[in-house]
């Protein structure tokens, strides 16, 4: 677990970092409001979310 949090900051930092130099101030806001470990987990979880609905779309699309 430690690693995936590890790699959930990381992304968060990353992510955080790319925002504040291009002038994204919403996003930015949004996202980063509570530190980037915080960022990093809910761009994990969008991430998760994104890929089970394409795998619902797809089986879906599949079936049809």
């Amino acid at each position: 677990m430690e690693g995936l949090d590890g790699w959930a900051v990381a992304m968060g930092e990353t992510a955080c970092r790319y925002l504040s130099r291009n002038d994204h101030d919403t996003i930015y806001q949004a996202l980063c409001y509570d530190g980037s470990a915080s960022a990093g987990w809910k761009l994990f979880i969008c991430l998760l979310v994104l890929v089970a609905a394409g795998a619902g779309l797809w089986r879906l699309l599949q079936n049809a």
